[in-house]
């Protein structure tokens, strides 16, 4: 897919809508289920996707760099996005993710991560405490989180974590 690069992450604006809270997202596609070549080590996306993440991007174990962040996304982060053991960045904040945070997260040896401003719910989970590695950004913040942060998750360095539920 043409949103795919193994060279960069590119932060690119929609083409189509202003990042404003009346878009409709009306002539935004959706995420691709076709997995990109061997190699792709960066996965981003412009500013204009909708619709669920595909499980297959589970399958993506190569991938360093995860950054869907910024766009339309909707329904729960995937289990099977904890089977990217090679990922250090990854990225969904600012659209509309809901359900919880998948404890699988957790199995990744992570630099930077941030969920912020979705619709997640339920418990934070106690397995993210377990990116010791973090030294970058860990986001939570702006969330429906119905649980206090849990001491596994509170550990984590202070120069990392920039926000909660």
């Amino acid at each position: 897919a043409s949103w795919l690069t193994s060279l960069s992450c590119l932060s690119m604006p929609c083409p189509v809508h202003s990042l404003v809270s009346t878009c409709d997202f009306a002539a935004c596609q959706p995420l691709p289920t076709a997995l990109p070549t061997a190699g792709t080590t960066n996965i981003s996306s412009p500013t204009c996707v909708i619709g669920a993440i595909p499980t297959e991007f589970g399958l993506l174990t190569a991938v360093t760099s995860f950054n869907i962040s910024f766009n339309n996304l909707t329904g729960s982060i995937p289990t099977e996005l904890g089977r990217m053991n090679l990922t250090r960045a990854f990225d969904l904040q600012s659209n509309k993710l809901t359900s919880a945070v998948c404890t699988e997260l957790g199995r990744l040896n992570l630099t930077s991560f941030s969920v912020r401003s979705n619709k997640l719910s339920s418990a934070i989970p106690t397995e993210l405490g377990k990116a010791t590695r973090l030294k970058k950004s860990f986001n939570l913040a702006a969330n429906n989180f119905c649980s206090d942060v849990p001491t596994e998750v509170e550990a984590l360095s202070s120069s990392v974590t920039s926000g909660w539920a």
